[in-house]
């Protein structure tokens, strides 16, 4: 069992009693992944970029009530992140493709199928480029808050402050906390109790061998934009608007990450997909507003029935 770090509040800690941890390899990467329920059908969560992110800070709220539907919840901690295994041969060296190979090597390694996948920021892009490449595993797709999907949309995204804030990450504990604080906030603006969040993170980045894997997928993901093949790979300009499947889109309108300009600028290019623009709320819209997601996650999959 992996260790929580912090005091979580309520909401963290109610969902911290039932989960699980599980390792499989994948090839021969050790992959770490949270679960909670053991039966139905699966709900896959991808996770964001930011440090310390994994299966199990990314998607808190969310697995209880998953479970309690019947369904199983499944986190895997991607490359570079979490607990996931670190060692060079698991770096993400060919960037967001590696983290769509793991992905997909994961959920060839547990035989998953039928799958309904949630995505989360940089995990929205992952789970986009998934459903596209393997359409026949997945059933339904539901995204949130993605600054990383609008970059492959075209949509432009001057550097603001939430981005600033997540680069200027420093590799300590107080760096990590003021990129949080000019992120989402100090007092629990997004219903989480900050300073348990950031130790929670910390820990994950903290761990020897992170900071390489990191660097890694930071290199490829800037060689990326010199390279028109690699462009044209990233891009989802042409493919996302004829997506086949169900699928959905919540977005924060106080996003600080991913504005809300551009999740408007989204939506008009993807009128198949219908969007929720949530008030009163940041990036992290699985915490801030759990019951909208999970309203949107039942409606894909009443849709499915």
């Amino acid at each position: 069992m992996i260790s929580r770090q912090g005091d979580p509040g309520s909401d963290q800690q109610a969902a911290a009693e039932i989960l699980e941890d599980g390792w499989i390899h994948v090839g021969q990467i050790e992959t770490h992944y949270s679960y909670a329920g053991n039966r139905g059908p699966t709900v896959l969560l991808l996770h964001g970029g930011g440090p310390g992110m994994s299966g199990a800070a990314g998607f808190g709220p969310l697995f209880e009530p998953i479970a309690a539907k019947g369904l199983r919840a499944i986190a895997p901690d991607q490359l570079s992140m979490g607990y996931t295994d670190v060692r060079p041969h698991a770096w993400p060296v060919n960037g967001f493709q590696s983290l769509i190979d793991h992905v997909a090597g994961f959920i060839e390694a547990l035989d998953l199928d039928d799958l309904c996948l949630v995505g989360h920021s940089q995990g929205s892009y992952v789970a986009a480029r998934y459903a596209l490449d393997y359409p026949e595993r997945v059933r339904s797709l539901l995204l949130l808050s993605s600054g990383t999907i609008g970059s492959a949309m075209g949509v432009p995204n001057p550097e603001n402050r939430g981005v600033k804030a997540v680069k200027a990450f420093d590799g300590t504990l107080d760096g990590l906390r003021a990129m949080m604080a000019a992120t989402v906030g100090t007092a629990g603006a997004d219903g989480r109790d900050m300073d348990a969040m950031s130790k929670q993170l910390f820990a994950a980045v903290d761990r020897p061998g992170v900071a390489d894997a990191r660097a890694a997928f930071e290199s490829a993901r800037d060689r990326l934009y010199a390279s028109p093949e690699e462009l044209e790979r990233f891009s989802l300009r042409d493919r996302l608007p004829k997506l086949a499947i169900p699928a959905r889109f919540v977005w924060g309108k106080e996003d600080l990450i991913a504005p809300l300009a551009m999740g408007r600028e989204l939506a008009e290019l993807l009128p198949q997909i219908p969007f929720t623009f949530v008030d009163d709320c940041g990036h992290n819209v699985q915490y801030g507003r759990p019951e909208i997601v999970l309203q949107e996650l039942s409606a894909l999959l009443d849709k499915e029935d």
